[in-house]
């Protein structure tokens, strides 16, 4: 079987997963198109790099000219089945497999421009018509899907992702040189996740300084993971804030930089208005730290019952749950022996059976493959 997929269109961890598939079973040929050179230099030697350049510097996906080119490259290369990421191509019969239609649109439309919020709303519900199988990451959106656009249930496979590392620990000599270099030897809660304004952040340093003043802690409070479209408007506003000599921002830090600093967290806060990845998160409950988190979901789904749930429209509901971790060790204790629990979902294998199942439905229902 010949298997394209849009390369650039995935999640790290969909293209992980994927090149796993291509290592795992090299009978078949995987096509990965591109627009531009791929970053990884080695690739298994049944992935053939396909380049497509869109003529479009814009956002690509919702244009007709880019839908066109990738049929024609479906065609030329003689593709069973294409796996595209957010979009799939309207011009081509080849059966395709949609992962992760972008729902923002319907769960934070105040994130996205008018223009944005239009092609969405035109495009998604054609994208979850057009697709032969639809991959999401969680019950709670096969579920969404289902009841907002009539979709098949068969037609929806669930796929959780996957953790890339077993549970985690350091030493407790570790932990406090940890905090010695970078919080003064303080304790500190963080959060981990696109460090910029739309993912409330706001809110949380509101209910870092309720919980600063009625506490009158020490604590402080870390900001670590990628920067996103609006880490400079966060970075401006953090500069009048009252507490800002107890918030360290440390944006861009290299995976291991990132991984120590979780590693001796007291707590993490992720309170999002719409969570549609997770990964942040469980990489997150890896290293045992008790959460709080938005009460929508994909959180709920994933966190389950290793996690604090909160209002995140609600600054003081959300120090409430900061202060219940601080107070109540045994609680916090047991959020994080529920965590190491609610972690045995997202396997590797797991995933990768599940897509290969997929897939072979696909070619035993007889479709023509090259």
């Amino acid at each position: 079987m010949r298997i394209a997929i849009n390369a650039s269109s995935l999640t790290s961890d969909h293209f992980e997963i994927l090149l796993r598939l291509a290592n795992r079973y090299n009978e078949h040929i995987f096509l990965f198109f591109f627009d531009s050179e791929p970053a990884i230099s080695t690739l298994p030697s049944n992935v053939h790099p396909v380049i497509i350049k869109p003529q479009q510097s814009i956002r690509w996906f919702s244009k007709t000219i880019y839908q066109r080119q990738l049929a024609a490259a479906l065609k030329k290369h003689k593709a069973g089945i294409f796996i595209s990421e957010a979009f799939v191509s309207s011009h081509t019969n080849v059966p395709q497999i949609l992962i992760s239609p972008d729902l923002t649109y319907i769960f934070y439309p105040a994130s996205l421009n008018k223009k944005q919020l239009s092609t969405a709303k035109k495009n998604t519900p054609k994208f979850l018509q057009k697709a032969d199988t639809i991959v999401v990451n969680s019950h709670f959106f096969k579920n969404e899907i289902i009841k907002r656009f009539g979709i098949d249930n068969q037609k929806i496979k669930i796929i959780y992702p996957s953790l890339r590392k077993k549970i985690q620990s350091i030493s407790e000599e570790e932990k406090i040189a940890v905090k010695e270099k970078y919080a003064d030897g303080n304790e500190y809660f963080i959060y981990h996740g696109i460090i910029s304004m739309e993912q409330n952040l706001v809110n949380l340093l509101k209910a870092f300084s309720f919980f600063k003043k009625r506490q009158r802690s020490k604590m402080r409070l870390f900001f670590t993971g990628k920067s996103g479209l609006k880490y400079d408007e966060f970075i401006h506003l953090l500069a009048s804030y009252k507490f800002k000599n107890e918030v360290i921002v440390k944006a861009n830090e290299t995976h291991s930089g990132n991984e120590k600093l979780l590693s001796c967290a007291y707590a993490s806060l992720h309170v999002p208005f719409y969570e549609s990845e997770g990964h942040a998160i469980l990489e997150t409950m890896s290293w045992q730290i008790p959460l709080v988190v938005s009460n929508n979901g994909l959180l709920k789904e994933y966190c389950g019952e290793a996690a604090f749930y909160s209002d995140p429209g609600n600054f003081n509901d959300i120090a409430d749950k900061m202060m219940l971790i601080f107070k109540d060790e045994q609680k916090r204790h047991d959020l994080i022996e529920n965590g190491t629990r609610e972690l045995k979902k997202f396997t590797e294998s797991e995933a990768d059976n599940t897509w290969y199942e997929i897939i072979k439905e696909i070619e035993r229902n007889d479709v023509k493959i090259g």
